[in-house]
């Protein structure tokens, strides 16, 4: 009875010791927590994508600095201030262009490549697509459209003439 009586007592006092120090809190939060999340397989969601900006590095790489997936106010500054009060920065919220290419000397944008798969031909992506040829035609960057299964280096070349004498907006 008396060992039961110890241990119960030792029970108590540890828990008060506890209660003012939090010993065990420190115990716990030093075990690293996992996260849900893991490194993506591939950086590029397509072949198509892939396959492309390796050959726009070999055509344009020397001149430009080329970028994927560029979030539209990364380019685009709406009327008043970039915000999510502003309706205007909401329709650009979450858009982007699959590649940017910029003056490697200005560092201003030069062109905005879109790559277009067959998801590019229903109705609610056609309206996006429409609107953001008419953002990039108001801000004066070519926006150029490239189809998926189309011939990357003729496409490549049709678009170089156009952009060669560009040093950015």
């Amino acid at each position: 009875m008396s060992f039961l009586l110890i241990i119960v007592t030792l029970v108590i006092i540890l828990f008060v010791i506890n209660a003012i120090t939090g010993w065990s809190d420190s115990i716990v939060s030093s075990r690293k927590e996992r996260l849900p999340y893991t490194r993506r397989e591939y950086f590029f969601d397509t072949v198509s994508e892939s396959t492309l900006f390796k050959l726009l590095d070999e055509f344009f790489g020397k001149d430009y600095h080329i970028f994927s997936h560029v979030n539209l106010d990364k380019i685009i500054y709406t009327d008043g201030r970039n915000s999510y009060k502003n309706p205007y920065y909401n329709k650009i919220d979450r858009k982007s262009v699959d590649f940017l290419l910029l003056h490697r000397i200005t560092l201003l944008p030069v062109c905005a490549i879109e790559l277009d798969g067959t998801a590019h031909n229903k109705p609610g992506v056609k309206e996006r697509d429409k609107f953001k040829n008419q953002i990039f035609e108001q801000i004066g960057i070519p926006l150029f459209r490239i189809k998926v299964g189309s011939d990357f280096k003729d496409e490549l070349q049709r678009i170089i003439p156009k952009i060669t004498l560009m040093k950015g907006f």
